[in-house]
């Protein structure tokens, strides 16, 4: 996945799923539950080492170099799936985003 695909997914997650807590968000289980979706706080940092995708918290990792390892946060008490999102359509078919409605 290309990092503009990267930010076209966390704009439609955050579309999505603004005002929703993480415990509401399908296939979002290992995830801390307090995490709440705000659209207007949505901003992507850049590091040395990775790129981050947040909304009042990181939700989404992009690690320098490795161009399809767009995945879920796993740093910050994550137990759930570790899963890593291949192209724009894996990802909204993961979450059940569906890409119609948002158009």
């Amino acid at each position: 996945m290309t990092f503009n695909e990267c930010e076209f997914c966390i704009y439609l997650f955050c579309t999505y799923y603004n005002g929703k807590f993480a415990q509401d968000i399908p296939n979002m289980e290992g995830t801390p539950q307090d995490i709440k979706i705000d659209a207007s706080k949505m901003r992507i940092s850049k590091g040395p080492f990775a790129t981050t995708f947040e909304s009042t918290n990181v939700i989404f990792y992009f690690p320098k170099g490795n161009s399809n390892k767009f995945k879920l946060n796993y740093l910050t008490n994550y137990s759930g799936e570790r899963k890593f999102y291949a192209s724009v359509k894996d990802f909204l078919n993961h979450f059940k985003i569906p890409f119609e409605d948002i158009v």
